[in-house]
């Protein structure tokens, strides 16, 4: 593998301008690429397999407002368009095709210069399909990490992710709990999609196929809603993923498991509404031949309701540093690394109606259900387990597991501590050295997971703030509403264009890592035309639209180009699971600090990028290890 990084070293070698002077004022990728080709033809044995190249935006795009915005998303051309002056990837082909036919394109480093942004997510899900459709045929690796909720690794996820259904064959122990991944797979054939209208700066719309199952995925850039009639779909049954954000580029990750499924019947169209690229991330629809069951265990009428705040306690006893905790939930949300792996709970993770500092976990289970959270490593060297809590502390008990290793901790009741109540938060202190009420110490396990199960019977009252978040057009005929708490759906009411429209309940779904929403879909008795939609619900609630006039696009599942399913990886995955999660297809090992590897101190250097200073790394076949063992496939820098 050859490896070239940006734009002006594809053309000019680390030894400057005079070095393309003393080659025939040839450019240095074709110069070397020709190279290669001449000293294969003179030993007869292929040199070179892949060109492996990195890929930047040239313009700073990396600010967060109207201008670079704007630029960040038009950049995505620049990949494929040949009327852009980069037009990067056919330029790449054409010259493998000239100078060294057979050779595969990778790109090892690329990114969206907006990691935490909306409009990160989009330009992502964007080249991940011009990856597909233009010709990176070995793979393709985003630099560096992206966080998994975020919209990078929502934009991976829409194509390879997974989606999380658990299962519990008994109600009584969650020793038969199960986590299930469904594989969306975007596929491993690009189709033929075609709109009216060149509209590729503001709009994408891609099709996929693998197994006789069809994804589509839509991307609105523009500043207006869109809406289009997409004709010869196959009929059959749909389920969509759709993700959006507030103006101020904050995901509400509504759909990141499988949401709705509703039947085409014949019908030949489907048609799809997107919101402004400010307010909506990206929509994926596919067709699958037989929907998927969940099956949950029988409810109890009872349940218990709590509030959480919490920390593992650093391994200094009775003197804890605050910033060598770590930390399980702050404010609004898990922290880094912990997973909700609750069954038969509704939670809410930004609960304000009973809190401390600026919100609270709200968690309400049916009977010998639970509030359990995974994290993405061990725990086993923290001293302790602090909490605030505000609870019945008749109707819990706490356990510590380990997933790996099957270990499981005694059941602590929390009716061991007293002076816990319903009305207010009370501190608690687990220590590992001494579990309450026994004494025994935790002792040794790969310790990876907390559980807060309720007991059989009694319970507070403590409710979630009944709240409608949206309401959004989706298909033909299909509103979305996202819910928090206990809302009256009865008072949901649609008018089109000022005239009322009946609607009727499709089904209800509460995704498994956003717990405390719940996502209802509504049919209506007619479908969208151009013009103004209204949505009402509650008191005081409302959504309007104005729908514009559709555009029209078509695809042809006969003409199909094969993707490699290597276009789809990460440099430095964190964990296997944030690899199962994201469908991580490959691995890179790579950047230029590991160019200069030490693997007898398992160090790197940072060379000229900062001052040359040794970091630690780990060991690269440490890594390489854990990660082959996810099915993830790795690519690995060679130390220089």
């Amino acid at each position: 593998m050859s490896r070239s990084c940006s734009w002006w070293f594809y053309w000019t070698s680390m030894a400057g301008p005079s070095n393309n002077a003393a080659h025939r004022n040839m450019d240095f990728l074709p110069w070397f690429i020709q190279q290669m080709k001449a000293k294969e033809t003179s030993l007869g044995k292929r040199l070179l397999d892949y060109l492996d190249i990195h890929y930047y935006f040239q313009p700073d795009t990396s600010v967060n407002d109207a201008a670079p915005e704007a630029l960040r998303l038009r950049m995505t051309q620049s990949l494929s368009n040949t009327s852009y002056a980069v037009w990067l990837i056919p330029r790449m082909q054409k010259l493998i095709n000239l100078y060294y036919l057979g050779t595969k394109l990778s790109i090892g480093e690329w990114a969206s210069t907006a990691d935490g942004d909306i409009t990160g997510g989009l330009v992502t899900a964007n080249c991940l399909d011009i990856f597909g459709r233009y010709g990176v045929d070995h793979s393709a690796t985003y630099w560096a990490t992206p966080a998994e909720k975020d919209p990078i690794g929502l934009a991976h996820w829409l194509y390879r992710g997974c989606v999380h259904v658990i299962l519990v064959s008994t109600r009584t122990r969650p020793d038969t709990l199960s986590k299930i991944c469904y594989g969306t797979y975007f596929g491993s054939n690009s189709v033929q999609a075609n709109m009216v209208e060149n509209i590729e700066g503001i709009f994408g719309f891609y099709a996929g196929v693998e197994s006789g199952k069809v994804s589509l995925v839509w991307i609105n850039k523009n500043a207006v809603p869109m809406a289009f009639y997409i004709s010869n779909i196959p009929t059959g049954k749909y389920f969509i993923r759709h993700f959006g954000g507030a103006s101020n580029h904050e995901i509400n990750c509504v759909g990141r498991s499988l949401v709705a499924e509703w039947a085409a019947g014949d019908r030949s169209k489907m048609t799809v509404a997107l919101k402004p690229a400010a307010f909506e991330l990206f929509k994926q629809v596919w067709i699958v031949n037989k929907a998927q069951s969940v099956q949950q265990p029988s409810p109890f009428s009872q349940k218990m309701h709590s509030r959480l705040r919490a920390a593992l306690l650093a391994p200094i006893l009775l003197a804890w540093a605050a910033s060598a905790d770590l930390d399980v939930y702050v404010d609004g949300a898990l922290s880094s690394g912990w997973e909700n792996w609750s069954w038969n709970t509704d939670l809410n993770f930004a609960a304000t109606d009973l809190y401390q500092g600026l919100s609270s976990i709200s968690a309400s289970s049916t009977a010998w259900a639970a509030f359990s959270l995974k994290f993405e490593g061990l725990y086993n060297t923290y001293v302790g387990f602090q909490f605030d809590i505000a609870a019945d502390p008749s109707t819990l008990q706490l356990y510590f597991q380990g997933t790996t290793d099957n270990a499981q901790s005694a059941s602590i009741p929390l009716s061991a501590f007293p002076s816990i109540t319903s009305t207010k938060f009370t501190t608690v202190v687990i220590d590992f050295n001494a579990l309450p009420p026994s004494g025994a110490p935790l002792g040794s396990g790969a310790w990876d997971r907390l559980n807060f199960q309720a007991l059989a019977n009694g319970a507070t009252s403590i409710t979630i703030e009944p709240l409608f978040l949206s309401a959004e057009p989706i298909g033909n005929d299909l509103i979305a509403i996202t819910t928090q708490g206990k809302v009256d759906l009865s008072t949901v009411k649609v008018k089109l264009n000022n005239a009322t429209v009946a609607i009727s309940k499709t089904t209800t779904y509460s995704p498994i890592d956003t717990p405390s929403k719940t996502i209802t879909y509504f049919t209506l008795a007619k479908s969208f035309t151009a013009g103004s939609l209204a949505i009402t619900a509650g008191t005081n609630t409302s959504f309007t639209y104005t729908l514009p006039a559709v555009r029209y696009g078509t695809i042809n599942v006969s003409n199909t180009k094969s993707i490699s399913p290597d276009i789809y990886g990460v440099n430095w995955p964190t964990s296997a699971s944030y690899i199962q999660h994201l469908g991580v297809t490959i691995s890179r090992w790579g950047g230029n600090a590991v160019t200069a590897y030490n693997p007898f101190g398992d160090f790197t250097n940072a060379g000229n990028d900062w001052y040359f200073e040794n970091r630690g790394s780990d060991s690269a076949d440490d890594w390489l290890g854990w990660v082959s063992g996810t099915g993830s496939k790795t690519v690995m820098t060679v130390p220089a």
